[in-house]
C-alpha cells in the first residue's frame, strides 16, 4: 500500500490554526496611547542651572513623616485621622469600588457558566386522553441543565474594558493617596498653628500681667501727683490693647482646636488639646528640590491614569460598531 503524503494537510492545518489564533487574539480599536508631551527649552532664561528631562521614579518616603516632629500627641491625632476621617474613608471606598469594577471587567475574559435545576412532582388525571394503562398516577420530572458561553474578543472590546478599569482603579488609588497626604499635612500644619497660638497666648498673658502692674504703678504715681493724666491714659491704652490681643488669640486658638478635632474625626470640644510643653522638632528644608518631586504627586499620577482610561474607552466605543461573536453550549438531563 502506497504511503500518503500528509504534508499538505499539515500545512493547511497550521495555516488554519494561525488564522484562528489571529482571530481569537483580535485587535484593539483604541488609538495608540502617548503621554502628553510638552516642548521645553534646554534651560530657562531666569536660571542658567542644569535642566534634565524628568523620568518616573518612586522614592522610599516614610508614610508617617510627622513622626519626625517628635510630638506624641500629634502622632496620636494622625493615627486617629487615618482611622476616623470621613473624607479619607470616602476616598478609600471609591478605590474599593474601582477595584470591584476591575474584577467585574476581568470576568468578561472568562467563559460564563450557569446551571439550573427544576424538581417537579406531577399527577395525571384518569380521564387524560390517550393515557396508557401502565402509566403511573403520580410521577416526578426532574431536570438539570447547564449553559456555557464565551465571547470571542475579536475587536478588543473586553481587553480595552479591562485596561480602562485597571487605569481607573490606579487613579482611584492615587486619589486616596492624595487625600491621605493632604489631610495629614493639613492636620500637622493646623496642629503646629495651635501650638503657636499656645505660645502666643503665654506671651500675651505675661504682657497683660506686666501692663497691669505698670498701670497700677502709674495710677499710684498719679495719685501722688508725680504722673500726669496723659501717663495714666497711655498706661490704660497699653493694657487694653494687650487684653484685646489676648482675647483675639484665645478665639483663634479655639478655632484651630476645633479644626484639629474635625480633621481627627471627633466632635468639637471633646478632645484634650492642652499644651504639654513639648517643643516640636524642625524638619530639614533644603533650599532647592529636584523636579522629579512633581512625579511623586499622586494627583498628577491620577490625571495621567484617567487619560489612559479615556483612551481605552475609545476602543470600547469603536468595538460597539462591530458584531459580538461568541461560542455557546447548552446541555442537561431529565429524569425518565
Amino acid at each position: 500500500m502506497a504511503e500518503r503524503d500528509t504534508k499538505p494537510r499539515v500545512l493547511r492545518s497550521g495555516i488554519a490554526g494561525a488564522v484562528l489564533a489571529g482571530l481569537l487574539a483580535g485587535c484593539s480599536q483604541a488609538p495608540a496611547y502617548h503621554p502628553p508631551a510638552v516642548a521645553l527649552p534646554a534651560q530657562f532664561s531666569e536660571n542658567a542651572g542644569p535642566w534634565a528631562p524628568a523620568a518616573p521614579a518612586r522614592a522610599d518616603i516614610d508614610a508617617r513623616w510627622w513622626h519626625s516632629l517628635g510630638d506624641a500627641q500629634l502622632d496620636a491625632l494622625e493615627d486617629r485621622l487615618l482611622a476616623d476621617n470621613p473624607d479619607l474613608a470616602a476616598a478609600l471606598a471609591r478605590h474599593q469600588a474601582a477595584v470591584a469594577l476591575l474584577v467585574q471587567a476581568r470576568a468578561d475574559t472568562m467563559p460564563q457558566v450557569s446551571a439550573g435545576a427544576q424538581l417537579t412532582s406531577n399527577r395525571q388525571s384518569d380521564d387524560r386522553p390517550l393515557r396508557g394503562s401502565g402509566q403511573p398516577d403520580e410521577y416526578g420530572a426532574h431536570t438539570l441543565s447547564g449553559t456555557a458561553s464565551f465571547e470571542l474578543d475579536l475587536w478588543g472590546r473586553v481587553r480595552d474594558s479591562v485596561r480602562a478599569a485597571r487605569a481607573d482603579a490606579q487613579a482611584a488609588a492615587d486619589d486616596a493617596a492624595a487625600a491621605r497626604l493632604a489631610l495629614t499635612a493639613d492636620l500637622a500644619s493646623t496642629y503646629i498653628a495651635l501650638r503657636g497660638a499656645d505660645a502666643e497666648i503665654a506671651i500675651l498673658t505675661d504682657a497683660v500681667d506686666a501692663y497691669g502692674k505698670a498701670d497700677a504703678v502709674t495710677r499710684h504715681r498719679f495719685d501722688e501727683g508725680v504722673a500726669s493724666g496723659i501717663d495714666v491714659g497711655r498706661a490704660d491704652a497699653q493694657l487694653a490693647d494687650a487684653q484685646a490681643q489676648l482675647a483675639d488669640e484665645r478665639a483663634n486658638r479655639a478655632v484651630l482646636a476645633h479644626a484639629v478635632e474635625a480633621l481627627a474625626g471627633a466632635p468639637a470640644g471633646t478632645m484634650d488639646l492642652a499644651d504639654h510643653g513639648v517643643a516640636l522638632a524642625l524638619l530639614p528644608a533644603p533650599a532647592m528640590v529636584p523636579s522629579v518631586l512633581l512625579q511623586r504627586r499622586p494627583d498628577i499620577a491620577a490625571a495621567e491614569r484617567r487619560m489612559y482610561a479615556a483612551n481605552r474607552a475609545i476602543g470600547v466605543a469603536k468595538a460597539a460598531l462591530y458584531p459580538q461573536i461568541g461560542l455557546g453550549a447548552t446541555g442537561g438531563v431529565q429524569s425518565t
